[in-house]
């Protein structure tokens, strides 16, 4: 029978090498979409979203704007083959 202090000290050492090791998962696990590039029905959503959000209402290129604000990146031409 272990006494209270080897059993606390048991756990601390189980739970730092679980810790390690989900750290590392973690730290290995890639994931497999950085960049998304795909076709959107932005008007198909539109008539999805809730209608307490009041996005139903907006006009279609406001809706557009909305959802992707700070996400969307245009590139113009062939510069965006080097994405």
């Amino acid at each position: 029978m272990l006494t209270p202090r080897a059993e606390r000290a048991i756990a601390r050492r189980v739970l730092l090498v679980g810790g390690t090791v989900l750290a590392i998962t973690l730290a290995l696990w890639q994931r497999s979409e950085l960049y998304r590039v795909e076709a959107v029905d932005f008007a198909h959503r539109q008539q999805e979203e809730p209608g307490w959000t009041g996005r139903r209402q907006k006009s279609l290129p406001d809706y557009i704007a909305e959802r992707t604000r700070e996400r969307l990146r245009q590139q113009a031409g062939r510069a965006w083959l080097a994405l």
